[in-house]
């Protein structure tokens, strides 16, 4: 009976857990989209843009910036993906691309420093805009 009852538990368990793990969901994103510029408006064509939730860090919201400085986040966490961006802060970082891998498929650049904005953009549950403006590199 000890044998049959403990059996049954374990079974019971198995089924309530699953087999394996599952994907933790991702939490709800919006849209974040914007243009990342130089300060003279032309825009920074090429390079990675990341916002990293201050509210969930297990979350991974990246963009490629485009040839006319546009991005549009996306968030990914074990595999899976949406659109958008988890609503709350989110510390801002921009990783310019090498001048000859501007759109490319590899966009940020191996030597290139990472501009960190030094306060979060709060990302609103709605659909948000957000310029960003960042110092042309020095000339070389």
């Amino acid at each position: 009976m000890v044998k049959q009852t403990l059996c049954v538990m374990i079974c019971l368990a198995s089924c309530l857990t699953g087999c394996g793990e599952r994907p933790v969901a991702l939490p709800p994103t919006y849209p974040v989209h914007g243009r990342v510029t130089y300060r003279d408006g032309a825009p920074l064509g090429g390079g990675l843009v990341q916002f990293q939730s201050q509210a969930d860090l297990s979350v991974v919201t990246s963009a490629a910036i485009q040839k006319d400085g546009t991005y549009a986040l996306a968030t990914m966490r074990n595999g899976l993906r949406t659109d958008g961006a988890v609503a709350g802060p989110n510390r801002v970082m921009v990783v310019p691309a090498d001048d000859g891998n501007v759109g490319g498929a590899s966009p940020v650049a191996q030597s290139a420093l990472p501009i960190v904005f030094p306060m979060p953009y709060n990302v609103e549950p709605r659909d948000n805009e957000f310029p960003l403006v960042v110092e042309q590199p020095p000339r070389k």
